[in-house]
């Protein structure tokens, strides 16, 4: 029987965490609550919402000097992990749904857009105010059902930090389409695209996949199994703020803020009236940067802001790139900026992003 037998389960739990084939993968939401997740977390690092990449906790227990766990437990207890961490590789490749998307053949990074990783501090506020009053003025358009569909593109389909790319790597993004009903039914169809050179910085996919594809997912979610669609954003800015906390981490800071906005979007449809409080928080969100014009991944024009956010791992960039018309979210994408590793500092490197293609109501979903 072993003396600390709290701290040895709290140690197995950590280690099979991290030693999770799955995890860093942006997958579709799992079909449960949220409530039921958080139930399901209770005793762990705390959970960021679906489609997110961010890890939680900073740097791995066991590479923390002078952790008390590691210099306490036994070596049996460190067989007992390693056989806990087997046996949750063993239930994971075991439990694979047929219709999960097979794994990108290589990892390597896209290339970075240089206007975001160029210094500036100028504030954002003046050009978000001017950018919802200008969004708030725009009619209404009639929307053509009572449906909403959202078309996205990601990266990474695997691991979030990825290693300098090797000449000949290549990189692999998702097309995903979300579809859902009043009723809170929803499809969901998500398809490797064709690899493109690593340092590829324009995709050169973005309408539907056809030739090249590697492999596709089709989901279909029954009410209340989409764990993230959440309610239906308001145009009060005050409502609007405290609905965007619940895509939120437990941390604070604007990069948070601009992560839930980038998440409620993979969700919603906004109209021009939504799509200006998302603004008029955005504005009132101090530490945010204005970066300027911008060209997104699409080859659309757009503006960016970003907050940065420091740990001891480094510097991580948040940027969120909106059309200056119309207020739509173009992209949204994590940067390493400043990075350290075993081999000392890294040169900035793309993390994550994800491009908003196309979003709109319908009569059908199928």
């Amino acid at each position: 029987m072993d003396p600390h037998g709290d701290a040895v389960d709290a140690a197995i739990r950590e280690l099979a965490e991290h030693n999770d084939p799955a995890r860093g993968r942006v997958v579709p939401p799992p079909v449960i609550s949220a409530a039921e997740l958080r139930a399901r977390a209770d005793g762990l690092t705390p959970m960021a919402p679906a489609g997110t990449t961010r890890a939680a906790g900073g740097v791995p227990w066991w590479r923390r000097p002078g952790h008390p766990l590691r210099r306490r437990l036994p070596v049996v207890v460190w067989a007992t992990v390693a056989a806990v961490a087997l046996t949750a590789v063993a239930v994971v490749a075991a439990g694979r749904d047929d219709h999960d998307l097979p794994a990108p053949p290589v990892r390597a990074a896209p290339g970075l857009l240089p206007q975001l990783v160029t210094d500036t501090t100028d504030p954002a506020q003046t050009a978000l105010d001017r950018l919802s009053a200008t969004v708030a003025r725009l009619p209404q358009r009639p929307a053509a059902g009572p449906d909403v569909c959202i078309h996205t593109q990601y990266w990474p389909s695997g691991p979030d930090t990825p290693s300098a790319p090797a000449a000949g790597d290549t990189f692999v993004a998702v097309d995903d389409r979300l579809c859902w009903t009043p009723q809170r039914t929803a499809v969901r169809r998500s398809t490797l695209l064709p690899p493109q050179p690593a340092g590829q910085v324009r995709v050169m996919s973005t309408g539907a996949p056809t030739t090249g594809a590697t492999g596709a997912a089709h989901r279909s979610y029954a009410p209340g199994q989409l764990a993230w669609l959440n309610e239906v954003p308001s145009a009060d800015q005050a409502v609007l703020a405290a609905q965007l906390s619940t895509y939120r981490s437990d941390r604070s800071g604007p990069d948070v803020t601009l992560e839930a906005v980038a998440e409620m979007y993979r969700y919603h449809v906004l109209n021009p009236a939504q799509r200006a409080a998302v603004l008029r928080v955005l504005a009132n969100t101090p530490g945010l940067v204005y970066r300027g014009p911008v060209v997104d991944r699409a080859g659309r024009d757009g503006v960016a802001f970003s907050a940065d956010r420091d740990d001891s791992a480094g510097r991580t960039r948040d940027v969120a790139v909106i059309d200056e018309d119309t207020g739509q979210l173009l992209s949204y994408e994590r940067i390493a900026v400043l990075s350290h590793d075993g081999a000392g500092t890294r040169a900035p490197t793309l993390i994550s992003y994800v491009l908003y293609l196309a979003e709109d109501w319908t009569a059908d979903v199928d």
